[in-house]
């Protein structure tokens, strides 16, 4: 018999032993939550990209630029009364209003009257 199941059989318990085997049970334990917790995270992010991309909402630059349109800015003009007068109507306002922005080198919103901007006119019929 070997001294360690000697001790054992005469009621000796290695209490650091045990502590060590106690942690390292509760250390497995938490990774396997952790592996659980990060598996559960990934599957679902799948699911909902699968579930979304079905759910494609048409943008602006989807659609053909036909041709560009330079306009002088009248007293009361807004890029939203621009946007909505030259747009299609299955665009985005907002993405609109972001594109004219671009192409003029606007940093806000604001318009001059007496003001030149450039408009983009899009198509949603191909060209021939």
């Amino acid at each position: 018999m070997t001294v360690s199941h000697a001790a054992q059989k005469n009621g000796y318990v290695n209490h650091a032993s045990t502590r060590r085997t106690a942690v390292r049970m509760r250390i497995h334990r938490q990774y396997r939550r952790l592996v659980l917790i990060l598996l559960t995270a990934v599957i679902l992010l799948i699911v909902l990209l699968f579930l979304t991309k079905g759910t494609h909402k048409v943008e602006a630059d989807e659609y053909l630029v036909e041709t560009y349109e330079t306009i002088q800015i009248q007293p009361g003009d807004t890029l939203w009364d621009l946007a909505d007068q030259h747009k299609l109507s299955t665009m985005s306002t907002n993405k609109y209003i972001s594109q004219v922005k671009t192409i003029n080198g606007l940093s806000d919103d604001r318009l001059v009257s007496g003001q030149y901007l450039i408009l983009p006119v899009y198509s949603d019929q191909p060209s021939d």
